[in-house]
């Protein structure tokens, strides 16, 4: 059976034979299989999120993940199903409580939670794999994410809606699973379904 990182690669090596760039092969096939697999979850996480009838909900929380994890990173577990496993449950978690959110998210528990993930996202370090970074490029990273934790705390709780909701509950997550807590418990994941520790 084919598997994403060998049709990455084909794919990898046709790009480079037509463009002329033999030499950065192992770059273009990795870029490749990051794009499939990212494409491939999305989908997954659309389709299932469409099928639970949470279908404007999911599309806000990836937006949402996506981009706070672009900026601050996040872990995940070795092997894509696994990992496609925990991203969608997440996703689609966020997603449910965002659909619940007349139920459980007033003014005052808004408040609460911005300021709860704003003193978590201070003391946060950046995982691994952003740790190259120059202190004052973490420092604008980790400002850019909490200057929209606090926007919208600020704008859900002056005008609640189903948006304001979802981007507060998806930024939320993102930055909870990137924490000490979360990247713990991807470890622990990782340990009771195989020998190991957390890619990060």
């Amino acid at each position: 059976m084919t598997t994403i990182s060998q049709m990455a690669d084909l794919i990898g090596k046709h790009i480079c034979k037509q463009s002329g760039l033999e030499s950065e092969l192992k770059k273009i096939c990795f870029g490749v299989e990051v794009i499939m697999v990212m494409a491939i979850s999305i989908i997954i996480t659309i389709v299932f999120g469409a099928v639970l009838g949470m279908f404007a909900e999911t599309l806000i929380m990836i937006a949402s993940v996506f981009l706070v994890k672009f900026l601050i990173g996040g872990p995940h577990l070795s092997g894509f199903f696994r990992c496609l496993i925990y991203s969608v449950t997440l996703i689609l978690v966020g997603a449910w409580l965002c659909h619940i959110y007349p139920v459980w998210l007033n003014q005052d528990i808004a408040w609460l939670l911005g300021l709860f993930v704003l003193t978590i996202l201070i003391g946060m370090r950046l995982l691994p794999s952003y740790r190259t970074l120059e202190r004052k490029q973490v420092i604008t990273r980790k400002m850019v994410v909490g200057l929209m934790m606090f926007c919208y705390t600020i704008l859900f709780i002056y005008g609640p809606n189903l948006f304001y909701a979802g981007a507060l509950i998806g930024i939320s997550i993102s930055i909870l699973n990137t924490s000490t807590v979360g990247v713990n418990f991807t470890k622990w994941l990782e340990q009771i379904t195989k020998q190991g520790g957390a890619v990060q």
